[in-house]
């Protein structure tokens, strides 16, 4: 009976009790064996406490609703609160300030790169991309699954690494790359006669992932699919929904490269072609097509005050672009006598090699001194420039930075493209000597210039002021070094980080080349193996490489090594 009694009493409690009420209807009775008598004068206490509030809500309700009846009469004059009409509200703008240069970067004699993250899989890591603000990076690999990874977290220390996987890195590596999740690459069943889905023995088909590209705020993210597709998914919510697909290429999709303002997006395919989409519609805007190789990187050019205008290609005997034969009839001469000087700001002091690093023949290295001197250019008549399209739209007056672009192929070749039209701005093919290939391009700082790895260890630097159609320098590396699979600027126009099949190197770009000095520096973390990309984030407080063949040729330790950049002024 007694339990009976206080379950109504504490009904009645309940339904008597304000929002807000008093602690005392919140405490459990644990003193069950209590004087009963004490229990009914303790209820007795609580109901008038619970009447009394009650009734004091009561009054200031009905104060607040004579306040409203008062305020009432003119409601239907006086316009609506704005902040409580959904009608009137206006979409968010995106205010978040996107990161900038630190203080100092622009001008550091140089830059001490130590590794402190490594996050081994046990898969070639073909791609990589991360948000601007460097909270999420993703890597693609060819067991086709999309990772991403905290990068904070992940430099913080938060996850050691294991004795195990220390191992193999040098003693500064101690941090372990913290993955948050990772889903597939699917391929989308599609059945068409010119589309080829590979054929797998599992419902779900997945794709190895050789390019990614991410909006800045990680809402959704582009993976290139080995049938030529480009999935759209979504990644904070409902991490990998494919939103839609892609699809126009015919082989793999190998590079993907969103505008600034990521309405629009740059793909490069193993078909040797690429596109410029338009994300609002998911078609193409203007294709980019060519009888060179497989695509190996696409670069926008940077923007800066001290831009030159690309100088655009003469067509000879109907071929334009290109090196000079030794004929000089079939091809394109290099720079011109008129423009002999380099631009302002260049950091090429001649147009000679560096000797050999540890005093190998300079046949090998390609030195300086004993080297004979390269002919002089063969004069040939004026040749008109190439024609534009007649469209208003698509005659460039000038170079922008989401105009002009940089694209390689793998057969060595590389061109500078104009958005607005069809034809490349200029074309560059390998000399004679050089092998025919080239894994991955970058401009310089300033624009101004193009570096290309090439697969005999060297890095050939290209003036736009003067013509790519010849190399101003070589940039020779020790005998054994590998090929020169990925090449980044940094941002003091000094330096240029090459990553070739033994090590990283930081090139000092204003070295004088003497044989009593090293040109470059070694970076440790990578050892052995092709590095897929490398990435320096845009406060140059970051650096990440990635270990990969991205589905051409070679071996990787398939590591990803994160780095922390010092300024040394």
């Amino acid at each position: 009976m007694r339990g009976d009694m206080d379950s109504d009493d504490e009904r009645h409690q309940h339904d008597n009790a304000s929002p807000g009420g008093s602690s005392d209807n919140d405490e459990p009775m644990e003193d069950h064996d209590a004087d009963p008598a004490s229990d009914s004068d303790a209820h007795s206490d609580s109901d008038l406490d619970a009447d009394n509030d009650a009734d004091a809500d009561g009054d200031a309700d009905a104060s607040a609703g004579e306040a409203s009846d008062a305020d009432g009469e003119d409601d239907s004059q006086q316009p609506a609160d704005p902040h409580r009409s959904r009608s009137t509200s206006k979409e968010p703008l995106d205010i978040r300030p996107r990161p900038r240069l630190r203080d100092g970067a622009a001008t550091a004699f140089t830059y001490d790169i130590v590794p402190y993250i490594a996050a081994p899989q046990s898969t070639s890591i073909n791609t990589f991309c991360a948000t601007p603000c460097m909270r999420w990076i993703f890597t693609g690999g060819s067991d086709g699954y999309i990772r991403r990874f905290d990068w904070f977290g992940s430099i913080n220390g938060r996850v050691p690494l294991t004795v195990a996987q220390r191992h193999p890195f040098v003693d500064s590596v101690t941090r372990a790359g913290i993955l948050l999740s990772y889903w597939e690459n699917e391929e989308p069943v599609v059945k068409s006669e010119h589309l080829y889905v590979p054929e797998t023995t599992d419902d779900l088909k997945l794709s190895p992932v050789y390019s990614l590209a991410v909006q800045n705020q990680s809402l959704w993210l582009l993976s290139g699919l080995e049938s030529g597709g480009i999935n759209l998914q979504s990644v904070r919510h409902d991490e990998g929904k494919i939103i839609t697909t892609l699809r126009k290429h015919t082989s793999a999709v190998s590079v993907l490269t969103l505008a600034s303002d990521e309405k629009s997006l740059l793909s490069g395919s193993w078909d040797r072609n690429v596109y410029d989409w338009d994300l609002n519609t998911g078609q193409t805007k203007r294709d980019f097509l060519s009888n060179a190789g497989q695509v190996s990187s696409i670069a926008f050019r940077p923007f800066a005050d001290n831009w030159h205008e690309v100088k655009r290609d003469t067509p000879t005997n109907g071929i334009s672009g290109g090196r000079r034969s030794e004929g000089g009839t079939n091809g394109v001469s290099g720079a011109s006598k008129d423009d002999d000087e380099d631009a302002p700001g260049s950091p090429a002091e001649s147009t000679r090699s560096f000797g050999s690093l540890f005093g190998d023949d300079d046949d090998e290295m390609g030195g300086m001194s004993n080297s004979p001197a390269a002919p002089p250019p063969v004069p040939h008549a004026p040749v008109p420039a190439p024609s534009v399209d007649p469209d208003p739209i698509t005659t460039p007056s000038s170079s922008t930075d989401q105009n002009t672009f940089l694209a390689s192929s793998m057969d060595g070749t590389f061109r500078i493209w104009d958005r607005r039209q069809s034809s490349p701005i200029a074309t560059s093919t390998p000399s004679k000597g050089v092998p025919p290939w080239c894994m991955s391009s970058c401009w310089s700082t300033d624009g101004n210039f193009v570096y290309v790895g090439r697969r005999n260890g060297t890095v050939e630097e290209f003036s736009v002021h003067k013509g790519i159609g010849e190399a101003v320098r070589t940039m020779k590396f020790p005998l054994g070094s590998g090929p020169v699979s990925a090449v980044w600027a940094m941002p003091n126009g000094k330096h240029l980080i090459c990553a070739s099949f033994d090590n990283l190197r930081l090139y000092d770009l204003s070295d004088q080349g003497t044989k009593s000095t090293v040109p470059f520096l070694i970076i440790p973390g990578h050892h052995g193996g092709v590095i897929s990309s490398l990435y320096v984030d845009t406060t140059c407080q970051y650096m990440i490489s990635t270990a990969g063949n991205r589905g051409w040729e070679g071996v990787s330790t398939e590591v990803l090594l994160g780095y922390e950049i010092v300024m040394i002024p």
